[in-house]
C-alpha cells in the first residue's frame, strides 16, 4: 500500500467559520464571503463559490477569530459547485492564537 506523504510544515487546526476575502482580478476589486475549513501557523484552507486565480494576493478577515492579514493563493481545487483555496499567509499567525486553537478540538463560529 502506498501512502501519500504530508509535506506540510505546520499542523492544521480545524476552524469552521465565515470570513471575508478580497482580491483584484484584472485590476478590478473582488469581494467574497468564504467559509474557512482549517488553518495552520502558515496558511489556511477556505471554501467559496467563485474561483480566485492561483498566485493572487488576497486580504482575509475572520472576525470571530480576530484574524486579518494577507495571503497568497497557492492552490485552487473545484469541489462540486464550490472552490477550495489553499492560502499561504504573508506573516505567520501569532503563537498565542495557535496555542488557543490547539486547546480546542475545533473552533466553530456562526
Amino acid at each position: 500500500m502506498i501512502t501519500a506523504k504530508n509535506h506540510r510544515v505546520h499542523r492544521r487546526i480545524p476552524y469552521l467559520g465565515p470570513m471575508r476575502i478580497s482580491w483584484e482580478d484584472h485590476y478590478e476589486p473582488c469581494f467574497a464571503t468564504a467559509k474557512s475549513i482549517d488553518l495552520s501557523e502558515g496558511g489556511m484552507r477556505v471554501e467559496l463559490r467563485q474561483p480566485v486565480p492561483r498566485g493572487a494576493r488576497i486580504l482575509v478577515a475572520a472576525e470571530c477569530f480576530k484574524l486579518s492579514g494577507s495571503a497568497f493563493v497557492q492552490r485552487v481545487e473545484r469541489y462540486g459547485g464550490r472552490y477550495l483555496l489553499g492560502l499561504q499567509f504573508t506573516q505567520a499567525i501569532p503563537a498565542d492564537k495557535i496555542a488557543a486553537l490547539e486547546d480546542c478540538q475545533a473552533v466553530t463560529c456562526s
